[in-house]
């Protein structure tokens, strides 16, 4: 049976990390930030976890919202025109971060790490 890798060695992060700083193919991105970042064994793990944190954010005011709903405008109106569902996306997973995460809540700039993360997903996708 193939079972998929969900951690990698040192040798292999080490090699990931030259690889990266020679560049790496758009095709590979996604996937490579899955395993070497330990995301995929935490999704593994933690199945429903963001479904279950959406649906908790929808009965439990956010602080941060009001603030989030006036950065994510002012992120890249051109990528936001391109991919009109990355809006909600983003308001989605920045209103979830600030409650799963609240002794950080919600900080100015978060806007652009989600905004890039959901390109890289949506170029591996498409």
């Amino acid at each position: 049976m193939n079972k998929e890798k969900l951690e990698i060695t040192r040798e292999e992060k080490a090699i990931l990390d030259y690889l990266i700083i020679l560049g790496t193919p758009s095709y590979f991105r996604a996937k490579l930030w899955l395993l070497s970042s330990g995301a995929k064994k935490e999704i593994i793990n933690n199945k429903n976890y963001y479904k279950n944190l959406l649906e908790l954010s929808r009965n439990i005011p956010c602080f941060y919202e009001k603030q989030i709903l006036k950065d994510i405008p002012r992120t890249n109106m051109e990528i936001l025109e391109k991919n009109p569902s990355f809006e909600q996306k983003m308001r989605n997973i920045l209103v979830c971060y600030s409650i799963r995460n609240n002794s950080i809540g919600y900080c100015q700039g978060f806007n652009f790490i989600v905004l890039r993360i959901l390109e890289i997903i949506e170029n591996e996708v498409n």
